[in-house]
């Protein structure tokens, strides 16, 4: 007999890569992380501020078809909740 332990397993963090502007203005990346898991896109202008954009499963590549109209944009993934 030991003491009773706590098991945390934790989701791995999102991996964001090959941004890429299309011709026609969009701005899109790759996502993934554990999968099978679903993770949330969010904006930000401030980077104080977020919006989520989607929901997905990862793997899968987000597109920002409005990213042409606004100057400055951050983007993060988070584990959805």
């Amino acid at each position: 007999t030991s003491v009773v332990a706590t098991l945390t397993v934790l989701v791995p963090s999102p991996i964001l890569s090959a941004p890429a502007y299309g011709a026609n203005g969009i701005f899109q990346f790759n996502v993934g992380g554990a999968g099978g898991n679903n993770y949330v896109i969010a904006c930000s202008t401030n980077l104080i501020d977020w919006l989520p954009l989607e929901t997905n499963t990862s793997p899968f590549t987000f597109t920002d078809t409005n990213a042409m109209n606004v100057p400055l944009q951050f983007y993060r993934a988070q584990p959805s909740p």
